[in-house]
């Protein structure tokens, strides 16, 4: 059978027996039946989109870039994101692509271990989730810091306990049983009472915790775990819903920002002062440790490795595309919003950073080089350092509020994408087979307990202190992002070689990309420069500590891909034997299975609300579908 045939009868091509994992033996809405160590298809256009927003968005938008912009100044800080999310933008080029052919559990994961070597599908697999899997514990700092805002006096155990023990049980001398308690701990001087009028029933007592946990952190603390726990282990559409509106609360939080930065720039503030762009003249690119041309330019290197760090989004929805209902149509749209995702959230994020407050604020020159009071907190976000320095009251605990939303649903996308990446590399034998279990509503559960022991890495700030801690991770963080890209992009040089041995024909793909293969090159190339010269602070003076906080994940990835390659003995996949039928009949039959054509993400917003709705319903007929609009 040829690779790709428009003509074909995708119905024909593929047998659509009960073990196929996307066979449909319902003509309910959104529902798809599969084996029990398989993922479902259930998330929507809408749900898609914004679950793609609700990974690339979390603190650093907010608080870490005013790193970038103190160490680099407004314009380094702008030129630095800028070009980054250019070239990440080659980056999205080339897996969208792929994954658009391909939405496959695991994502550009088993991309990489079908089309490139087995052995570099191990490292990709494992990098990615330790990538996710460390942004937990990040999170959880980053929640200490952002709750220190209102309070210096939070213990930095308090937290991670109360994230890693969402259900602390304790015992009653007249009750023979522990009652899980979480939600309703009331705060009482330096103690926790379980409230009798709230939690009091048949089965329920009253209860002291001798802890000195502190009232703010616990209350905020405990319900976001337990409901990021409670979201990923139902079934994928409540995750996909309820993602929905917390990543639609980040987009309101953004543009409030973006708002406040215009109204108070043309004098819409307390001192009725139309500062404008006053505070790029203070110098928009500055130097960094040293001085002169070479103290600029360590200047962009620092807003540039801000940006590498905060810059992220089509990992995810290469992630996400083995549970979309309509992947060939909902996945093509979420990687074409991803280039204006870039330049809203992330170049525009940048501009107004460096406009509402100067890289030399004191406060900010403070809390960045950890002098200052509200170091590595909230109080460090470039934001409310400007609502503060304009005399608004009341305004920074909102934007602060929202922050720990923010962080919540930040922390619940790495959940699920730390889950999904497990279950993947268990799919194709990288991973034990326990991890291939899931529920009946396609949560693979032993993966996400899994998942779940990396939150106690939060513990390393009661002796470090959390300011150090967010630091190491970053740099860990930074770096396994970075490898995801270089992963992408040589994934998607062998598909290409691929395809042109075989003599496939590009543009009957679903989706072809555009300057190909120069764009993986680049993209590649750039990955490349950037992991290598990430962490060249720590070579002079040299420091061992630092060198292995820079490169302990590609240290990592050498010897996971050497590992594999021993062990296994695989060898590099040749363009003209690389299978590139693979899993796109069974993709196919799914697809033609629909009835309707598929909704827009406006269709399922606004489709309550009309009579005639496309509602991606499914029947027996299967007809030709070529994903391309």
């Amino acid at each position: 059978m040829p690779f790709w045939d428009k003509n074909e009868k995708v119905g024909d091509s593929v047998s659509q027996s009960p073990s196929d994992p996307f066979h449909r033996d319902s003509t309910e809405h959104g529902e798809v039946h599969s084996q029990s160590d398989h993922l479902q298809r259930r998330l929507g256009n809408r749900q898609i989109q914004l679950i793609a927003i609700g990974g690339s968005i979390g603190t650093a938008l907010f608080v870490s870039i005013g790193t970038g912009l103190a160490r680099g100044g407004p314009g380094s800080l702008f030129v630095a994101y800028f070009i980054y999310s250019c070239f990440l933008g080659l980056v999205n080029n080339c897996i969208a692509e792929m994954t658009i052919l391909y939405p496959v559990e695991g994502g550009f994961i088993r991309l990489a271990g079908h089309l490139v070597d087995e052995a570099f599908g191990f490292m990709a697999g494992w990098n990615f989730f330790l990538y996710e899997a460390l942004l937990i514990p990040f999170e959880i700092t980053a929640l200490t810091t952002v709750l220190g805002f209102w309070s210096d006096n939070i213990p930095p155990w308090s937290i991670p306990i109360a994230c890693i023990r969402p259900f602390l049980s304790w015992r009653s001398p007249s009750h023979p049983f522990s009652l899980p308690c979480t939600f309703f701990l009331a705060p009482k001087k330096d103690r926790f009472i379980l409230p009798p009028l709230r939690l009091y029933n048949r089965d329920g007592f009253l209860c002291v915790i001798p802890l000195r946990l502190a009232p703010k952190a616990t209350f905020c603390a405990q319900p976001c775990l337990s409901a990021r726990i409670l979201l990923n282990v139902l079934a994928v559409k409540a995750y996909g819903e309820a993602e929905f509106w917390l990543s639609g609360g980040k987009v309101i939080l953004i543009f409030l920002l973006f708002a406040f930065t215009f109204v108070t720039m043309v004098g819409g503030n307390p001192q009725h002062d139309a500062y404008g762009f006053r505070n790029w003249n203070d110098g928009a690119f500055a130097m960094y440790r040293t001085m002169g041309t070479l103290g600029r330019f360590e200047g962009f290197c620092a807003a540039l490795w801000s940006a590498s760090f905060c810059v992220v989004g089509p990992e995810y929805i290469s992630m996400v595309s083995a549970e979309a209902k309509r992947p060939r149509t909902y996945i093509k749209t979420a990687f074409k919003t991803v280039y204006w995702r870039f330049g809203i959230f992330f170049i525009a994020g940048a501009l107004f950073a460096g406009i509402v407050v100067s890289h030399t604020d004191p406060e900010l020159v403070a809390i960045v080089s950890g002098t200052g009071e509200g170091g590595g907190t909230a109080a460090a976000s470039p934001y409310v350092i400007a609502m503060k320095n304009m005399a608004i009251v009341g305004l920074p605990h909102f934007v602060n509020a929202l922050l720990v939303t923010s962080i919540f649903s930040a922390g619940n996308t790495y959940t699920y994408c730390a889950t999904r990446s497990l279950h993947g590399m268990a799919v194709e034998g990288r991973a034990p087979k326990l991890f291939r279990k899931c529920t009946k509503g396609g949560v693979p559960i032993f993966c996400f307990l899994f998942v779940m022991c990396f939150p106690c890495l939060a513990f390393l700030q009661v002796s470090s202190g959390s300011n150090k801690v967010l630091t190491w991770l970053v740099n860990l963080i930074t770096a396994g992002g970075i490898i995801n890209y270089i992963v992408m992009t040589t994934t998607y040089i062998f598909f290409w070689r691929a395809l042109k041995a075989q003599g496939v024909d590009r543009k009957l793909l679903p989706y072809c990309g555009w300057f190909q293969p120069w764009s993986a090159y680049i993209g590649l190339a750039w990955m490349i420069m950037i992991v290598t010269c990430y962490g060249y602070t720590s070579f002079a003076p040299w420091s061992v500590d630092n060198f292995f906080i820079y490169y302990t994940m590609v240290l990592l990835a050498i010897v996971t891909f050497t590992f594999w390659k021993v062990f296994k003995k695989t060898t590099l996949r040749r363009p003209h034997t690389t299978d590139l039928v693979w899993e796109r009949p069974a993709i196919d039959a799914y697809e033609a299975s629909f009835l309707d054509p598929p909704n827009s993400f406006w269709n399922e917003m606004l489709g309550p609300l009309r009579k005639n709705k496309g509602s991606d319903r499914q029947g027996s007929d299967s007809g030709n579908y070529s994903g391309m609009e």
